[in-house]
């Protein structure tokens, strides 16, 4: 069943001398003839049958005739069986169908999620999904106004509608094939979980593509350039000469926190929608000895410098994990080794970019209080993201080039982890240590729990193992 609906828009019937016994509905299917009806023919149980083989394609033009410009839609199904069904629509229908569920894909599905972009013969595509038919109205008006073939458009378009659906239906993060200043592209760093090259990659990238980025460290040509810029945890540093101006920003990489989008200092042209997001992850502990390795191992003005994590002892350790920071010009440049993906997934930095002096103690020690109280709500934020995992790059690089096709990118790099050939592994951190860490990251674990599963969610559909909205 196909349902067409026409939607008029305020004052069009007056303005138009509109007539239900003299408007006529056009139909076109695979470019043959045009079968055109009178309006007041129709109703909401009117069907017009088309016979096709199940594996048949199936191109539908619809217009009213008269008004073929400002009318014409395009529709594009596969008729697969069935079980299963044309697979796509305009309306949310679910029925049964012998022993199986007709399912049936919504355009619609897409209203409220933000805008949606895409690539198309080098031109940028944009709608805005808050409207339940502006996707076709747009789409229609896109390929016309660029001598696009219309019909050919709406297949690959329908095709990814299946997807994004699918995806949607999952609670999974949509695909962004090309970030804009209104549906931008964040990459929130968390420290020590491979992130540098990553960065890296998206500097190039959005360089390469013309896109207004701010990357700290990173100058408009994708080059990277260490100076005081480099210990930037917010947008105010953003500039042409190292991306964009904020109000052009559609992408945006570093060691900031969640929200650094939204408010007065963050983008000015976003919507205030949460954005395309990224987020890399590692095991507390992991995490905690590679951290150790890079910003503790090689103090020589510490009595416990160059001392292997093994070789303290659980109140030295204990002191570390409580006190330790890394600092750069007098400057916090991290939050520690506690908790800390919770605190960048609840906008809870309080360290970073801040001077001693600047600290506010009793935001910190508030912050600390809640920490597990609020566990559930830095989950809810990472699932509004796409995850990647440290400990298993080749299937994260897969995701992202799933979910982000726009940043396929050549890794010819190793990731900065900070982590010598000498350093301890997990197995081999002495255990009284291991619970010191994991003692000061509970949230973090909570999170890294919750976070594989999603993981193992999202490479199922990365994978091709989720097909019209049941995962086998």
């Amino acid at each position: 069943m196909c349902v067409f609906e026409v939607v008029l828009g305020e004052g069009a019937r007056e303005e138009r001398h509109w007539d239900d016994d003299q408007a006529r509905l056009c139909v076109e299917v695979n470019s043959a003839a045009i079968t055109c009806r009178r309006a007041s023919e129709f109703n909401e149980f009117s069907t017009v049958d088309i016979q096709v083989p199940f594996g048949t394609e199936v191109n539908i033009r619809a217009f009213l005739e008269g008004m073929e410009e400002e009318s014409e839609t395009y529709f594009w199904v596969l008729v697969e069986g069935l079980v299963g069904g044309l697979n796509l629509s305009t309306i949310t229908h679910v029925g049964s169908v012998g022993d199986g569920v007709n399912q049936l894909n919504d355009f619609r599905l897409f209203r409220g999620k933000g805008d949606f972009a895409l690539i198309v013969d080098g031109l940028v595509f944009e709608t805005d999904l808050g409207e339940p038919y502006r996707l076709q109205r747009d789409a229609a008006l896109f390929c016309r106004a660029n001598s696009i073939d219309c019909g050919l458009f709406f297949r690959e378009l329908s095709k990814i509608v299946q997807q994004q659906n699918e995806l949607r239906r999952l609670n999974l993060p949509k695909i962004q094939y090309i970030p804009t200043v209104t549906s931008p592209f964040i990459f929130l760093h968390h420290e020590k979980t491979a992130g540098s090259s990553l960065r890296r990659y998206i500097a190039q990238k959005s360089s390469n593509l013309g896109l207004g980025f701010y990357i700290p460290c990173y100058t408009a040509d994708g080059v990277y350039h260490e100076d005081f810029s480099c210990y930037s945890f917010d947008l105010h540093n953003a500039s042409k000469v190292n991306g964009g101006e904020r109000d052009d920003l559609a992408v945006v990489a570093g060691h900031m926190q969640w929200d650094v989008w939204a408010g007065e200092d963050g983008m000015k042209s976003f919507s205030g929608r949460t954005p395309n997001c990224l987020v890399m992850l590692r095991h507390p502990v992991d995490r905690a000895i590679s951290l150790f390795y890079e910003r503790v191992f090689p103090r020589d003005d510490l009595d416990f410098g160059n001392t292997k994590i093994n070789e303290l002892s659980p109140t030295r350790l204990k002191f570390v994990v409580e006190q330790f920071r890394g600092s750069a010009w007098g400057m916090y440049r991290d939050e520690g080794f506690s908790n800390t993906l919770c605190k960048m997934l609840l906008g809870q930095n309080h360290f970073k970019g801040k001077t001693p002096s600047e600290l506010n103690w009793e935001d910190i020690e508030r912050a600390d209080r809640a920490m597990m109280e609020d566990v559930e709500r830095a989950i809810e934020n990472l699932d509004q993201c796409v995850v990647g995992l440290q400990n298993d790059w080749e299937t994260t690089k897969s995701m992202i080039w799933h979910f982000f096709p726009w940043l396929e990118f050549n890794d010819s790099a190793k990731m900065n982890t900070g982590r010598g050939g000498g350093a301890e592994t997990r197995d081999e951190l002495r255990s009284e240590l291991e619970r010191v860490i994991l003692n000061y990251n509970q949230c973090d674990m909570k999170v890294w729990e919750h976070a594989q599963k999603r993981f193992e969610l999202q490479k199922r559909a990365v994978l091709g193992d989720v097909k019209y909205g049941n995962v086998k």
